[in-house]
């Protein structure tokens, strides 16, 4: 086997466990591409001004391809930055807004209005990739909630979150914890899925961001489990370790934050269940000492 077959049988090998856990696209920057192009055309190739790799199958669809690689930048650097920031500032306040003005007669009205309010948003770029809204579901007086970072590949086709495969390690977990599905607000910080399987970025995390503390001002949980470091850094407030923080309380707006790793995570590295059933298992301890102090 030749250095060149065995790089590619790699490749091969690391799309197909992509697919499997449900990417199906792979984001490339845009100084990448062009940087590339001068090789291209050396090696007879014509380029294409497609930038994510397409969804892996058997019987690939054939591509339409252009001559010349297309910029999206017609703009001047500064007059982009400052169209962002300023687009972004006036989103942020809209949203906020809209959001302060949901109400309702009881906890599911509340919800059911901030549903129909924005299922629809257009905030933000994800809603570009968006086949279904994830809202999130539980009951709206659940004392447990999972929040994650955003849905996935399975979530973005249901409408549900936590659906895939690392949902249903979630679920195991929420068996194992003496809970069913049902008695859990699962939710996720970003409420559209990121191309790619990206991490949501900060002004996405925002602007989303408004909906899950609507959310969680309404059911009012004893507990919050962050699962992950997205999710665990929106709480904080900034970037953080989850490594370094997991399996510790800490207190958000009146309410107990367990971080612990991400069920994704977990599947990759199987040695760290061990750590994540810790972890439960001084949640469970939490919410037993508020049912015998009531």
């Amino acid at each position: 086997m030749t250095e060149k077959t065995g790089i590619k049988d790699q490749l091969v090998n690391y799309l197909q466990y992509l697919q499997e856990l449900g990417v199906d696209g792979l984001e490339l920057s845009e100084n990448p591409f062009f940087n590339f192009k001068t090789n291209v055309r050396r090696s007879g190739v014509r380029p294409s001004v497609r930038k994510t790799i397409p969804k892996l199958s058997r019987t690939p669809e054939k591509e339409t391809h252009s001559s010349q690689p297309r910029s999206v930048l017609t703009l001047d650097t500064s007059e982009i930055l400052e169209l962002t920031k300023t687009t972004l500032n006036n989103d942020l306040d809209y949203v906020r807004e809209k959001v302060n003005r949901i109400q309702g007669g009881d906890a599911v009205e509340v919800l059911t209005n901030l549903y129909r309010a924005f299922h629809d948003c257009q905030a933000c770029r994800l809603h570009k990739g968006r086949n279904k809204f994830v809202f999130g579901e539980g009951p709206p007086d659940a004392r447990l909630m999972f929040v994650g970072e955003g849905p996935g590949y399975d979530e973005n086709q249901q409408g549900r979150p936590f659906v895939g495969r690392a949902g249903q390690l979630l679920d195991r977990i929420i068996k194992a914890m003496g809970y069913e599905r049902k008695d859990i607000f699962i939710s996720n910080v970003v409420k559209c899925r990121p191309p790619g399987n990206r991490n949501p970025r900060p002004d996405e995390m925002r602007l989303c961001g408004s909906m899950l503390e609507k959310q969680v001002d309404t059911i009012q949980p004893k507990v919050i489990v962050a699962l992950g470091k997205i999710s665990l850094s929106y709480f904080m407030g900034r970037d953080v370790s989850i490594m370094r923080l997991r399996g510790t309380f800490f207190e958000w707006r009146g309410i107990q934050i367990m971080p612990t790793y991400h069920p994704a995570y977990v599947l990759r590295n199987p040695a760290s269940k061990r750590d994540v059933w810790n972890d439960m298992q001084a949640v469970m301890r939490f919410l037993d000492s508020k049912s015998e102090s009531t």
